[in-house]
């Protein structure tokens, strides 16, 4: 399973949890925000038919085309879009993998988040933010190539990103009064997270 912090980004706060050291890890961590998200684990289609429980609608990541070594990434696909005047319109298109191939066989040892993270922002040890741009996929020729995507998976892709765009727009407009203040009360019954609240009203 994958728990989230929910007001992270950046790839923090993302727990991939996979065997009991990846759970021993998250417990240590300190109860800071009420609420998580709880997600099924999205990993290899060869994990999900290993899986006595698996349900026949589990998603799985079809992963980048093979390298020559037949390796197959767990990557995904940004799209940033913006409004204008005369409606939506695509900025920029690009993919991210993530640092190791996806394993036949899942085993305790396997670090899940080298095999199924592809944020390319990571912390320094000095607290530094630092980008990894070899795993950036880039809409190149080469790039394309290698993420094996059509030209409908763009256009879905595009109209998803608007979607979600729209939604969160007019969620956010629901939540400000009509002298511009946050309307506390329905944030509570959306998100009644205490911690989260009093972040925001400091």
């Amino acid at each position: 399973m994958v728990v989230k912090v929910p007001y992270s980004n950046a790839g923090q706060g993302v727990f991939i949890i996979t065997n009991k050291r990846d759970l021993e890890k998250f417990m240590e961590t300190p109860d800071y925000y009420e609420k998580y998200i709880i997600q099924s684990l999205v990993g290899s289609s060869k994990w999900i038919h290993q899986n006595d429980v698996a349900d026949k609608k589990d998603y799985y990541h079809v992963g980048t085309r093979p390298n020559n070594r037949k390796e197959v990434f767990a990557m995904d696909l940004r799209i940033q879009v913006c409004g204008t005047d005369i409606g939506f319109q695509p900025l920029a298109i690009f993919g991210r993998r993530a640092a190791l191939p996806l394993r036949d066989q899942l085993s305790d040892n396997d670090n899940s988040w080298a095999m199924l993270g592809t944020n390319l922002s990571h912390k320094k040890d000095h607290g530094q933010w630092a980008t990894d741009t070899e795993r950036l996929l880039v809409l190149d020729s080469n790039g394309w190539n290698q993420l094996g995507l059509t030209m409908d998976d763009l256009i879905d892709g595009y109209v998803q990103a608007i979607l979600a765009h729209t939604a969160i727009d007019r969620l956010a407009q629901q939540l400000i009064k009509c002298n511009g203040g946050l309307d506390l009360t329905m944030f509570r019954e959306l998100n009644n997270d205490a911690v989260l609240i009093n972040e925001i009203l400091i």
